[in-house]
């Protein structure tokens, strides 16, 4: 399961809401982005408590991600967050995994991505997804890279352009020529 939580969850009090949301689907993985709070440890221990799940957060310039794992069936074997800092504007938190009790190992960690890629250039953004695919295949080529896309899929159809704010409007493709 792959969250924005939106920047300041906790001083709108949208954060236990999702809390109760997410428990109620009871992912064994959990991308979160825009978690600006989780930066303070009291905080992430107080959530990683309320989701019942194990929580690994990465700091970026910008706004924190995390993931976190239900350690009965995710066993973590490491992190990486090693350009989260310096190289994509939202940075990543990437964890390998050992997935538990299938009925045959993996030959490599399972890399879990979550990232929230710029919003204001979809040729940055692709920039910073050719970093993350890269940080998965250094781990093995089994991974999963999910989290805030901002951007469309190529034969995507085209947004409800009344929809879409202004300061997004200069990174999607133009508008019909009718706005």
């Amino acid at each position: 399961m792959s969250q924005n939580v939106q920047y300041g969850a906790t001083d709108t009090n949208r954060w236990d809401g999702l809390v109760d949301r997410i428990r109620t689907v009871q992912p064994q993985l959990l991308l979160l982005q825009e978690v600006d709070f989780l930066a303070d440890s009291e905080q992430a221990a107080t959530a990683e408590k309320a989701l019942g799940l194990r929580l690994a957060v990465a700091l970026s310039r910008n706004l924190p991600t995390a993931i976190a794992w239900d350690p009965e069936h995710l066993e973590l074997m490491g992190t990486e967050t090693k350009y989260s800092t310096t190289d994509l504007h939202h940075g990543y938190c990437a964890l390998q995994l050992w997935p538990l009790g299938l009925p045959a190992a993996w030959p490599v960690p399972l890399v879990a991505i979550s990232t929230h890629l710029t919003p204001y250039s979809a040729e940055v953004a692709g920039q910073e997804a050719q970093l993350l695919c890269a940080r998965v295949y250094r781990h093995g080529a089994i991974g999963l890279i999910g989290g805030d896309i901002n951007h469309l899929p190529l034969g995507d159809p085209e947004p409800d352009w009344d929809r879409v704010p202004p300061y997004n409007r200069a990174t999607l493709p133009a508008p019909p020529a009718s706005r």
